[in-house]
């Protein structure tokens, strides 16, 4: 099944591509789906639990569309492809990243905040997977370099308070 641009098999969450072919058609890029490396997790069929999954933005490109980055909740971490002429996706070595805390569920990303070709990454870890133990949600931030590297910034990680949930990032442009 597909959520959001991810896809879930057995053992595994996935991203799924595909350009858009003549009239509006979707065909598949190749090597489609690509595993992001983490394990994915699926329902557990009771409509309260399964709530707490909303999210918004697990996926998203950079503005020169050559980096796609994916959230994994369940193993809280996330992914970095880069994007290759073709639409293709290729896993950067290294990938998943630990986000910086629980069920990450959201990622923003502001090209070249850092103004020296670093970019800023933020992280909202949603901390409500049933199948984890709780703890508390934060929001975490990344600096990226040009090539996609992530690297957590020391003590950016804004927690909130238990129970709240956070499940969009939104960044201005």
């Amino acid at each position: 099944g597909a959520r959001n641009g991810t896809a879930s098999g057995p053992g595994q969450e996935g991203v799924i591509a595909s350009t858009n072919g003549r009239a509006g058609s979707l065909r598949p890029v190749p090597g489609w789906p690509l595993a992001t490396g983490g394990p994915g997790v699926a329902g557990a069929g009771d409509l309260l639990d399964e709530e707490q999954w909303d999210s918004d933005g697990e996926v998203i490109l950079n503005p020169a569309g050559t980096l796609l980055f994916a959230v994994n909740g369940h193993s809280n971490d996330f992914s970095v492809f880069t994007v290759n002429p073709n639409g293709s996706l290729t896993l950067l070595p290294g990938s998943p990243f630990p986000s910086g805390g629980p069920h990450p569920a959201s990622i923003g990303y502001k090209d070249n905040a850092l103004q020296d070709g670093n970019s800023l990454m933020f992280i909202a870890n949603k901390d409500s997977d049933p199948f984890q133990t709780a703890t508390v949600p934060n929001y975490t931030s990344f600096r990226v370099s040009p090539d996609g590297v992530p690297t957590m910034n020391v003590g950016s990680t804004l927690t909130v308070p238990a129970g709240t949930s956070p499940s969009q990032i939104l960044v201005p442009k």
